[in-house]
């Protein structure tokens, strides 16, 4: 009897190959719908009045109380409370943040390096937020090489 295949032929083994792909495939895909249908039961869905009333009320409470004036941030009062508390009021802030300097140094720092911390028509603050980006930049990427080594 004449074999129409040679089982060691690769057209055989891409075939078989090909018929396993289509067989685990359909498994997988046979499972991912029974847990999926797993999931839709009513009581999933319930919701309880009470205790949702519960939980805004304590949110609402806590919006009241962080919506509420306690304390009025002008340069004045943050001079005397430096003053009282023996500290030097720092001379840069997060509203003094450039963010198009911070972003040449987060992003591509060795350009934003020409285009902005040798650049003498940058402010004293563009250029301390170039190098705030380019320290934040170099913080992130050890972060992520480490953890990528691990």
């Amino acid at each position: 009897m004449n074999r129409i295949f040679n089982t060691n032929s690769t057209l055989y083994l891409s075939l078989k190959i090909q018929f396993m792909k289509k067989i685990i495939l359909s498994l997988f895909l046979m499972l991912m719908a029974s847990w999926s249908m797993a999931t839709t039961t009513a009581s999933d869905f319930t919701l309880d009045e009470q205790t949702f009333q519960s939980e805004m009320a304590a949110l609402d409470q806590l919006e009241q109380e962080l919506s509420a004036p306690t304390f009025t941030a002008t340069s004045s009062n943050n001079t005397v409370l430096f003053a009282q508390h023996g500290l030097q009021q720092s001379a840069f802030g997060l509203g003094d943040m450039e963010w198009g300097p911070f972003a040449w140094g987060f992003c591509c720092w060795p350009v934003g390096f020409f285009v902005v911390a040798i650049n003498s028509n940058k402010s004293k603050n563009e250029k301390l937020s170039f190098w705030i980006g380019a320290a934040v930049s170099v913080v992130f990427s050890a972060i992520g090489s480490s953890s990528a080594g691990s």
